[in-house]
Parts: structure tokens; C-alpha cells; sequence
């Protein structure tokens, strides 16, 4: 099956992530599982942290996408990996859902994952780096 999205967000009239999922989706690839980070879900501003998910059969690469939304709209950012994990440091406080996806050597994407919530405490200038 053919699918061709485009990704546009928007925060407070600004544009901050543009972006083209792949082209096809890969029926035959199976969503990854994210695993456990801590026992209370929570990270801190600045402290990095560590996500990984199980590998998936076939898979050449991952697209990790976190979202947050707050009171001035939704943030999203979708980064790839070419192992299951993502070392990453979140720069703002709020509550994140992340989810992944399996990449094949085609571009063709597996289903995205279950959700996870990551509540990440304390005080920053940014996002994620």
C-alpha cells in the first residue's frame, strides 16, 4: 500500500517542522516496542537519557517521533537511527509521547509503536537536542 503524508506543524504561526514520511508502508515489518527508561517514566531537564526499542526483523533504519503539546500548540520532532536506540537530551520541561517505527533498506516504513509518555522535569531554553 502507497502512502505518501506530509507533515506540517505549527506553534504560534511559526513553522518548525517540515517533513515527508516514506513513501510506502512495509506491511511485513512489525512496530518495535519501546522498552522501559525508568521505573517512574521521568527524566530530567539537561540529563541525558537513553530510549530503545526492540529491533525489528528487516529493519535498514528508525524513525523516533516525539511530540509535545503545551499551551502555545503542539511541538514535533522525527529523527532516524540506524540502531534501536536514541541517546537524546530534552531541554524543556512537559510531558512527550514518543513512538517509533521500522525502516527497510527501501524507504518502506512498518507500523509506528505503541506510545510512551515521558515526563521530563525542571527548567530549559529549548527542546531536544
Amino acid at each position: 500500500m502507497k502512502q505518501k503524508l506530509s507533515l506540517l506543524v505549527a506553534v504560534s504561526g511559526m513553522v518548525l517542522v517540515a517533513c515527508t514520511s516514506p513513501t510506502e508502508v512495509a506491511t511485513e515489518l512489525v512496530a518495535p516496542e519501546l522498552l522501559p527508561r525508568t521505573e517512574s517514566g521521568e527524566v530530567l531537564v539537561g540529563v541525558p537519557t537513553v530510549l530503545r526499542w526492540t529491533p525489528a526483523a528487516d529493519a535498514s533504519r528508525y524513525a523516533l517521533e516525539m511530540r509535545r503539546v503545551d499551551e502555545q500548540g503542539t511541538w514535533v520532532d522525527i529523527r532516524f537511527f540506524d540502531e534501536p536506540e536514541a541517546r537524546l537530551v530534552f531541554r524543556q520541561a512537559g510531558t512527550y509521547r514518543v513512538r517509533a517505527r521500522a525502516l527497510d533498506d527501501s524507504r518502506r516504513a512498518g507500523p509506528w509503536s505503541d506510545p510512551d509518555r515521558i515526563s521530563v522535569l525542571g527548567a530549559g531554553p529549548g527542546f531536544v537536542d
